[in-house]
């Protein structure tokens, strides 16, 4: 994903005080059926792994959890607007 200089952010606290700000995000993953998103409340875990991990829960109900994904996720959270 492209992201332009002025808008990248590569200090991880910064990143985690926005995840843990929004806990709201856009979970979208490619599938054969093409692109699925879904608002999902997540929770970062700091402590496993390099980065951290997120954890959510995708109700079932929703078809996105018995499509396979290609490749990675995408959790997009969204901080606050501008004015």
């Amino acid at each position: 994903m492209y992201i332009p200089p002025a808008f990248r952010d590569d200090d991880i606290e910064s990143i985690r005080a926005t995840i843990r700000a929004a806990r709201l995000a856009s979970l979208v993953t490619a599938t054969t059926e093409g692109p699925v998103a879904t608002p999902l409340p997540l929770f970062l875990d700091e402590n496993e792994g390099e980065r951290g991990a997120l954890y959510g829960h995708v109700a079932k109900a929703n078809p996105q959890w018995k499509l396979p994904p290609i490749g990675d996720a995408l959790a997009i959270f969204s901080g606050p607007d501008a004015m």
